[in-house]
């Protein structure tokens, strides 16, 4: 009986830890964690990236990291292959006061830094910021000028389509 109990404890998760889906090993959970893993779950299902092709805490140049560095797919993780980023922060605490969705320029300070981030790495052409509550996509133009999106492309370059009459996003075609 004590090999069956060590069988389970084995499979289980510690409390505390939550499993990373793009590493496929224990991490703390914390509130950042979790929406990293459920911007990264989004990214492995709706939109197609491979786990294989993403890196957490990702150094892009000193002190700056990412959350998440999606690569091309199948390429070595280096700076040069990295084309797209994901910052996460935690999910805002919702009360008695309703938590106000804010715009591009109501948000532009938490924005600043993806853009720079941006704006210095050549390779990267597209960025994400969430912290669950909020999404901002953002693509970079040969300008060098970030444009505002509602969505990424898919992992294969198509665009997220909507279910007729249900309003929910889906990576192919709804007839």
């Amino acid at each position: 009986m004590s090999k069956k109990k060590k069988k389970q404890t084995q499979g289980t998760i510690a409390a505390g830890y939550t499993l990373d889906y793009v590493s496929g090993k224990q991490v703390k959970e914390t509130k950042k964690e979790l929406v990293r893993q459920r911007v990264v779950r989004a990214l492995i299902h709706e939109y197609g990236f491979s786990p294989e092709d993403m890196e957490n805490n990702f150094s892009v140049g000193g002190r700056k990291k990412v959350d998440v560095a999606i690569f091309h797919h199948g390429s070595e993780h280096t700076l040069e292959n990295l084309s797209r980023v994901v910052i996460c922060r935690p999910e805002p605490k919702v009360g008695k006061n309703a938590v106000r969705i804010r715009d591009f320029k109501q948000a532009a300070a938490d924005l600043d830094g993806l853009e720079n981030i941006m704006r210095e790495v050549e390779a990267i052409q597209y960025g994400l910021w969430t912290n669950v509550l909020e999404f901002f996509f953002l693509e970079k133009e040969q300008k060098l000028r970030n444009q505002v999106q509602s969505h990424w492309r898919l992992a294969h370059g198509g665009r997220v389509n909507r279910h007729q009459g249900c309003g929910i996003r889906c990576p192919h075609p709804c007839g």
